[in-house]
């Protein structure tokens, strides 16, 4: 099972929410967060959960940080560990490295490892500018563009996140098309 948690404000669930929406359907997903739901699909399991603001991570994982979310400086996580986060926070980025959790940035920047080659309204395509790897998950992805379709109103972050979380995954290669919760 690989597990996928999301780090930030309880109350926001957004990443939570187009991550679950990213997963379904790609193979079976146990997401604990709002409510419990168990999707069967696909050959790969995933475990999707929202560990809020906790400072402590047991096991190898995936982690997406909240938009404009600082990490708490207690954060623990076992080494091997990869988490995607805003290019902007830079305190968080600088606790990752010390801690031996890669960190995989997202935003606007040319330096960031996810961004966009090219955005509109709606659609863009996403530009991984590094290799990514999970070795605990034997998960790699190497730098390269594809697709994405997004509700407009979605801030380019989470798009991006969901991006990063895509391409580790596998997930990438068709494009990616996120969607509302219904």
């Amino acid at each position: 099972m690989i597990p996928v948690l999301t780090l930030g404000d309880p109350r926001d669930l957004r990443l939570f929410q187009a991550l679950r929406g990213l997963l379904a359907g790609k193979g079976p997903l146990l997401a604990l967060g709002s409510r419990e739901v168990w999707l069967p699909g696909g050959k790969t399991p995933f475990l999707l959960g929202d560990c809020g603001l906790v400072s402590q991570i047991w096991g190898n994982g995936l982690l997406a940080v909240k938009n404009c979310q600082l990490l708490p400086s207690s954060l623990y996580a076992q080494e091997g560990s990869l988490a995607v986060i805003c290019s902007h926070h830079r305190e968080s980025v600088e606790l990752l490295a010390r801690t031996g959790i890669q960190a995989v940035t997202c935003g606007l920047s040319p330096r960031d490892t996810v961004t966009f080659s090219s955005l509109e309204p709606g659609r863009g395509t996403v530009a991984l500018q590094r290799p990514l790897r999970l070795p605990a998950f034997s998960l790699r992805a190497e730098p390269g563009e594809f697709p994405a379709a997004f509700p407009p109103q979605w801030d380019a972050y989470t798009v991006l996140c969901c991006g990063a979380v895509a391409a580790l995954l596998g997930l990438a290669e068709d494009g990616m098309e996120l969607r509302e919760e219904e």
